[in-house]
């Protein structure tokens, strides 16, 4: 487990050679420049991302764009990308971007 910047936890282990990350606490701007950085190993050390959204108790629009964005990088770098659980607060801050989940991430069975 690794504690990052204003008290977000993030439990990161290898799922069937992608990083499943799994935050806990608030993903807003506070926290998602220490968040990319764990977001972007899975593009570089794995063959990709997966995220359990499950532990977000907090999320605005800079959150909206770190998971939009690590979506736009899987897709460019021919990677995976997947999300397994997504917690009220994300889907409330995708809903108010006029995002719907399902067109936005491929959602997974959690396994």
């Amino acid at each position: 487990m690794i504690t990052l910047e204003e008290g977000i936890k993030v439990t990161t282990e290898e799922r069937d050679g992608n990083l499943l990350v799994i935050p806990e606490g608030p993903l807003t701007i506070y926290e998602v420049g220490a968040l990319h950085q764990t977001f972007a190993s899975g593009f570089t050390d794995r063959g990709g991302l997966l995220l359990d959204l499950n532990g977000v108790t907090e999320c605005d629009t800079a959150g909206v764009q770190l998971l939009c964005s690590a979506r736009k990088t899987a897709e460019e770098n021919d990677a995976s990308f997947g999300v397994i659980g997504i917690a009220p607060a994300v889907l409330k801050a995708l809903n108010a971007c006029g995002l719907v989940p399902e067109k936005v991430f491929d959602l997974k069975e959690e396994v």
